[in-house]
């Protein structure tokens, strides 16, 4: 048996799996942010509940939203009280268990890798686009972290200059403190932001789909930029990467145009002689990072 723990800004989810890794039990709670003790006591409750039925057997893998340097101290905008401590050493000191981490994205990527849309390519990469957005890079089933966790944080990254002067797009605050961050544009917020900008008003992402879905023309406009500013950034990842498969999560990836409509408009913007890869939806949709976790935590 294997426990997963899925810690994102809101909500903890806390799945226990098989040996197969499929999910035979899900409990949710809200995260502590404020204050690091209680953090972990949440999480130490939420371990010895489920030992209580299966037994201190079971391994953990916990997913953070976040950076885990190489010195093991983390760093989380959404969970500050998380900022500057080891909570892989903390957690396993606290359940008396070996715990092992690894950021919330390279874990739904790693959740794909083995058994989800991306099982059988040598090599892929899972893209979250939902309150952020971000990547995960896996070789033969196994993720690249880089040296302090930040590999395929490209939601940082500047939008690029062609983008914003072709589109006539303003520069968007960022929640980390800059501007024109390409998370401000392809994320579900970044939608908004799109809507807002063309549509004059403030809409939430599902109903300018909605609307754009109904013809709406500033709706169809927003949308059209949104899909080409994400086509911007699967291409750089294929140039980047060049990976075998791309997979999709977050809950924009529940829109269906995107895998009509993106594979062209990624291939008109690589290179001559260069193919899209196939783009796929996640297989175990909001399950994959819960689930990644527990497969980290499973190697001890």
């Amino acid at each position: 048996m294997h426990y997963g723990i899925d810690v994102g800004g809101t909500k903890i989810e806390f799945a226990v799996f098989d040996r197969s890794f499929s999910r035979i039990h899900t409990h949710r709670i809200n995260t502590p942010t404020d204050s690091y003790s209680e953090f972990v006591d949440a999480n130490r409750a939420l371990i010895q509940s489920a030992d209580d039925e299966y037994g201190d057997h079971c391994t953990v893998g916990l997913g953070l939203a976040g950076i885990v340097d190489q010195n093991g101290k983390s760093f989380s905008t959404n969970v500050p009280c998380l900022n500057g401590h080891h909570v892989q050493a903390d957690l396993s000191l606290a359940i008396d268990r070996n715990v092992r981490c690894i950021n919330d994205v390279r874990a739904f990527a790693l959740s794909e890798a083995r058994g989800g849309a991306a099982e059988g390519f040598p090599t892929m990469v899972g893209v979250i686009l939902g309150t952020g957005a971000a990547s995960g890079f896996c070789r033969n089933g196994v993720p690249r972290l880089g040296a302090d966790g930040i590999a395929g944080e490209w939601g940082h990254i500047p939008i690029p200059a062609t983008v914003v002067a072709e589109h006539g797009l303003p520069l968007f605050d960022c929640t980390c403190g800059k501007q024109g961050c390409i998370e401000t544009y392809v994320s579900g917020p970044g939608l908004a932001n799109l809507a807002r900008h063309y549509m004059g008003e403030e809409v939430r992402p599902a109903d300018c789909i909605a609307r754009m879905r109904k013809g709406e023309v500033s709706a169809v406009r927003a949308f059209e930029v949104w899909v080409d500013c994400i086509a911007h950034v699967i291409s750089q990842l294929v140039l980047h990467n060049n990976p075998h498969v791309i997979v999709i999560g977050g809950g924009m990836s529940k829109v269906e145009e995107l895998y009509t409509l993106l594979p062209d408009a990624v291939d008109a913007l690589l290179l001559h002689g260069v193919s899209p890869p196939p783009i796929r939806r996640a297989v175990f949709g909001d399950d994959s990072g819960v689930r990644g976790a527990a497969i980290v935590g499973s190697v001890v």
